[in-house]
Formats: C-alpha cells, structure tokens, sequence
C-alpha cells in the first residue's frame, strides 16, 4: 500500500480562509512482483485448493482520492 498526502502550510488557508486543508491519495495492490503467468500469484483460498488456479478473479488494484478540509 502507498499513501501520499499533503497539508495546506498557514499562510495559504488563511488566504483560502479555512482552518486546514489537506488533499491525500493511497493506493493497494499497484505491483505484484511474480514469475506466475496468470492473473494472480495468490490462487486457491483453502487447503483443500491451494496452489490450485479456477480462473479466479486477480486482487483489484485500489486508488482512492481524498480531500479533508476544516472549516
């Protein structure tokens, strides 16, 4: 996971005439570093399957955007 942000320094929120201000992003599962061919290195959920690829669906790759802003 990568989680970048950043804070609005003084003098820029007293000319915005806000309190705080803070903008981030954080994202998951952006490189996966494997020799494996298919979607995803991590197959087969119980013991009975493991190691054993269905066709399962690769983890989602996540980006979220965010503001918080204090009034």
């Amino acid at each position: 996971q990568l989680s970048l942000g950043y804070s609005f320094p003084a003098p820029v929120l007293s000319k915005m005439k806000v309190a705080s201000l803070r903008l981030y992003v954080s994202a998951s599962n952006l490189l996966t570093f494997s020799k494996y061919s298919q979607y995803d290195a991590e197959v087969g959920g119980d013991n009975l399957n493991r190691g054993i690829d269905y066709l399962g669906y690769p983890n989602p790759r996540t980006v979220v955007f965010g503001i918080k802003a204090g009034l």
